[in-house]
């Protein structure tokens, strides 16, 4: 994992309390999917990988898929019907799935956050540390803002909830996180890339 890697790079060790929160956090998240607890939810995480990991192994070529099919026994009648079915109704079938998932997600997930799209956590920092910059530098706090609007290409109202909202640093939005899960592919490479190139 890109991320992981890249705190090794940087000589980073995890502090105890650090450690703790994160574990804290991956449990309720397997408790949220039905786990009664961290150990029965990475059993179950376990055996999804290694279903994944076994269909990967069997479909990686033709070649391979043969082979194993030369091993297994003649279906039967109606498992041959069932993986007719299956192959013809496939996308309607993934398109169900899909379907049931998000069902269940919208009744047991909470909903996104409405509203405007906000900057994310990082561009309120930016903010809300020019707006002091250019305090120092003598403007006034309106001068700033009105300034520090103008840099950023966001409007007054933006700049001033990001003002209101600097002493609640520790507070992550859902656009920040989305933002880090997709800035992951952009970290610099890690030992074992660059090993690799």
């Amino acid at each position: 994992m890109k991320i992981y890697e890249n705190a090794i790079l940087r000589g980073a060790k995890v502090r105890p309390e650090t450690r703790e929160w994160i574990i804290e956090g991956v449990e309720r998240s397997f408790q949220w999917a039905g786990a009664t607890d961290y150990a029965s939810g990475v059993a179950s995480f376990k055996k999804f990988v290694e279903w994944m990991q076994r269909a990967h192994e069997t479909l990686q070529s033709k070649e391979h898929f043969s082979r194993v099919l030369d091993d297994v026994p003649e279906p039967t009648w109606m498992e041959k019907r069932v993986f007719q079915g299956f192959f013809r109704y496939a996308p309607q079938i993934l398109l169900y799935s899909a379907k049931s998932i998000a069902r269940t997600a919208e009744e047991s997930i909470p909903e996104l956050p409405r509203g405007r799209p906000g900057a994310d956590a990082y561009t309120k920092a930016q903010i809300v540390a020019e707006i002091s910059k250019k305090e120092l530098r003598g403007c006034t706090h309106k001068q700033a803002k009105i300034r520090t609007a103008r840099q950023f290409s966001v409007s007054l109202a933006t700049v001033q909830r990001a003002w209101d909202d600097r002493g609640n640093r520790d507070e992550v939005d859902f656009r920040s996180v989305l933002k880090f899960l997709s800035a992951e592919e952009d970290l610099p490479a890690g030992p074992s890339q660059k090993a690799e190139a």
